[in-house]
C-alpha cells in the first residue's frame, strides 16, 4: 500500500508523462506536493522504486518510467501516444541531421554522432535523456571511445568560445581532470556544461563568464557524464580550436622542484616519456636545508622535492612514487612493467640509479657547502668508493636493461648527467666505455633535451 504522498507523486509523474512525454523536474514535484525540500521528493521516488511502481533510468536525468499504478488507477497508465513511454529531450532545433557528403578522392567521410538534446551553459536545465537525431562531424575531431552531441543553451561559457546555439561534442566518460570542460550531472537531476575544479572533497563547477558564480558541491552531488572534445557553431562549422586540447587547461598536474635536483628531473623526464609532458607543469621551488618552504609543506610533511600535486590537489612523493603514479595515469606499462621478474629488475636498476644520485648529491653538499676544515674525509672516501662501484656495476651487469626506456634507465641517465654537471672531476667514462656510449645515445632523447641542465 502506498502512502498518500507516494500516490500523489506517482499520479503526478504519470499524468505529466502522458501529457508531455517528459517527467516533471524535482522542483516541480516539490511544489506540486507542497514539500519542503527536494530530498523529500528523492525519498518518495526511492520508495516507489522499491515497491515496483517506478523505475529510474541510469545515467539519465529526469528519466522516470511508471511501471504500474495501484489497481484503482491502472487504466490511466496507458499513455496517449502509442508504443509506450519513451523519454524525450527538451526540443530545440535538434531534428536536423547534417548531410554526410560522399567523397570520390579517398578523403574520409564525416563521422556520425548522436544528438542527445540540449545542455545548459547557464542555469541548469533538463539533462541528457534520449537520442533524438544524428549529426555529422569531422572525423579528426573525435578521439577513442563513445561520443555524443548536445546543443548549447545559454551564455555562461562564452569566454571559452562556446556560444548559445553551438553544438558541443562530448566524449562519454565518468572521469575528468581539473580544468576540463565537462557535462556535469547535479543531484541526478540537472545537467550543465562547466569547467571542473576539484580541491580536496569539494567539486566546483566554474563558468567562463564573470556574470555567473562558481557553484560548489559535495563530491556525492556531481557526476561527470563526459568531457568536451569538439565544437560546431550554429552554422554547423567547426571553429579553429582543434580537438580537446582547446578546451582543457594544459596543466592538470604540477611537479615542484628544481631540475638541478636529479630526483626532480627524473620525474619530469618520466612525464615526457609516458606522454604527459603537456599535462604536467614544472614549477621551480627553491628548497633550503634550514628553511621551511610553505608550498611544499602544504603538500608533503617531509618538505623535500620533488612533490607532485594531483588534479585533486593532493601531494604525491617521493620521486619513485611520482614516477609510478605518472605511469599509472598514462596507462604506461613499460616504464615500470607489471610482469613480476621484469618489474623487479627495473625497480632494482632504478634503486641503483637513485642510490648513485643520493651519493652524488651528498658528496656535492659535503664538498661545496661545508667549509674545508669541517669536511669529513673518511666519509668522503667511502662515498667515492660507492660512486665508482656503481659505475662498475652498471657497465658490467646492466647494459641490457639500459637499452630500454624504463624507470631504471631514466634514473641512471639523469644521475650521470647530474654528475657531469656538478662533479665534473669524476671521470666516470674512463673505464666504462659501454656506459658512456649508451649515455650519449640516451641523452639525445626529447625528454632529456627538453630538461637539459643549464649553468646558472
Amino acid at each position: 500500500m502506498l502512502t498518500r504522498k507516494q500516490l500523489e507523486l506517482l499520479l503526478f509523474i504519470n499524468e505529466r508523462l502522458k501529457e508531455e512525454g517528459v517527467p516533471p523536474s524535482f522542483e516541480e514535484m516539490k511544489e506540486a506536493l507542497n514539500l519542503q525540500s527536494k530530498s523529500g521528493v528523492h525519498r518518495l521516488i526511492v520508495a516507489l522504486e522499491e515497491r515496483g511502481f517506478l523505475r529510474r533510468m541510469p545515467n539519465r536525468a529526469r528519466a522516470l518510467e511508471v511501471l504500474k499504478l495501484p489497481d484503482a488507477h491502472s487504466p490511466s497508465l496507458t499513455p496517449k501516444k502509442a508504443g509506450g513511454f519513451t523519454p524525450n529531450v527538451i526540443q530545440g532545433n535538434l531534428g536536423r541531421v547534417k548531410p554526410v557528403t560522399a567523397t570520390n578522392d579517398g578523403a574520409p567521410r564525416a563521422a556520425v554522432v548522436p544528438m542527445m538534446g540540449r545542455i545548459a551553459a547557464g542555469v541548469p536545465i533538463s539533462a541528457i535523456q534520449d537520442h533524438t537525431a544524428n549529426i555529422a562531424v569531422p572525423p579528426e575531431m573525435l578521439t577513442g571511445g563513445e561520443h555524443f552531441a548536445l546543443e548549447v543553451k545559454g551564455d555562461s561559457m562564452i569566454e571559452a568560445g562556446i556560444f548559445d546555439g553551438d553544438t558541443v561534442i562530448i566524449r562519454k566518460g565518468d572521469t575528468a581532470h581539473n580544468g576540463d570542460i565537462i557535462v556535469a550531472l547535479v543531484d541526478d537531476e540537472e545537467a550543465t556544461l562547466k569547467r571542473l575544479r576539484r580541491k580536496g572533497d569539494s567539486v566546483a563547477l566554474e563558468a567562463a563568464n564573470p556574470s555567473y558564480e562558481t557553484r560548489i558541491f559535495g563530491p556525492d552531488r556531481v557526476r561527470v557524464q563526459g568531457r568536451l572534445i569538439g565544437l560546431l557553431d550554429a552554422a554547423g562549422t567547426s571553429p579553429n580550436l582543434g580537438p580537446q586540447q582547446a578546451f582543457e587547461e594544459p596543466y592538470p598536474m604540477k611537479i615542484y622542484g628544481d631540475l638541478l635536483s636529479p630526483f626532480v628531473r627524473m620525474t619530469v623526464v618520466a612525464a615526457h616519456e609516458v606522454g604527459l609532458g603537456d599535462k604536467v607543469q614544472h614549477i621551480v621551488e627553491a628548497v633550503k636545508p634550514t628553511e621551511v618552504n610553505a608550498k611544499l609543506a602544504s603538500l608533503s610533511p617531509i618538505g623535500k622535492v620533488p612533490v607532485l600535486e594531483t588534479d585533486h590537489g593532493h601531494g604525491v612523493y617521493d620521486s619513485r612514487v611520482i614516477i609510478e603514479y605518472l605511469a599509472h595515469v598514462a596507462g604506461n606499462t613499460s616504464l615500470i612493467p607489471h610482469d613480476g621478474a621484469k618489474r623487479f629488475r627495473v625497480l632494482t636498476l632504478q634503486a641503483l640509479g637513485q642510490g648513485l644520485a643520493d651519493s652524488a648529491v651528498a658528496y656535492r653538499y659535503e664538498t661545496a657547502a661545508r667549509p674545508k676544515g669541517l669536511q669529513w674525509e673518511d666519509w668522503m672516501t667511502r662515498t667515492e668508493t660507492r660512486i665508482h662501484a656503481s659505475f662498475d656495476e652498471l657497465e658490467t651487469n646492466w647494459m641490457d636493461l639500459l637499452q630500454e626506456v624504463n624507470a631504471g634507465s631514466v634514473a641512471v641517465a639523469v644521475t650521470l648527467a647530474y654528475i657531469d654537471f656538478r662533479l665534473p672531476d669524476v671521470n666516470w667514462r674512463n673505464g666504462h666505455p659501454k656506459l658512456g656510449h649508451w649515455h650519449q645515445h640516451f641523452s639525445g632523447r626529447d625528454s632529456m633535451k627538453k630538461t637539459a641542465l643549464a649553468a646558472r
